[in-house]
């Protein structure tokens, strides 16, 4: 389960860091971690080489990784219910839902992203 956020009407990608000083005046818990993003790029690298998979894909996330950054979102600091989110230059922004219930209960959190991005909500 998950969601694609997207810029509309082919806009183009904005930077990681632009996206970061958005979610930071949107959300009242806003977490950035620039450390956490190379090393949530590095995890997807390792799993890539353990699939075996296309040179190019891996040079890819590789290229990316020093610009990517971690954020995890939430209207309260305390709450169960946040967003933990990987932002990657040029890319979409995946949405990871861990279940049903973490879907329908973050789903406001989802739909300030996409306002204040001007991005649209869609499928990966």
């Amino acid at each position: 389960m998950s969601h694609l956020l997207t810029p509309r009407n082919n806009a183009p990608f904005l930077s990681p860091e632009e996206i970061a000083a958005r979610f930071q005046e949107a959300f009242p818990f806003c977490e950035i971690d620039r450390e956490g993003g190379a090393d949530a790029v590095g995890e997807t690298i390792a799993a890539l080489l353990r699939m075996n998979a296309p040179a190019e894909l891996i040079e890819q996330q590789r290229a990316l990784q020093q610009e990517s950054i971690a954020v995890v979102l939430a209207d309260d600091p305390t709450s169960e219910h946040d967003l933990n989110l990987v932002l990657k230059p040029g890319e979409g922004i995946l949405i990871p839902y861990y279940s049903a219930q973490h879907q329908e209960a973050v789903r406001p959190l989802v739909e300030r992203c996409a306002e204040v991005l001007g991005y649209e909500i869609g499928w990966p």
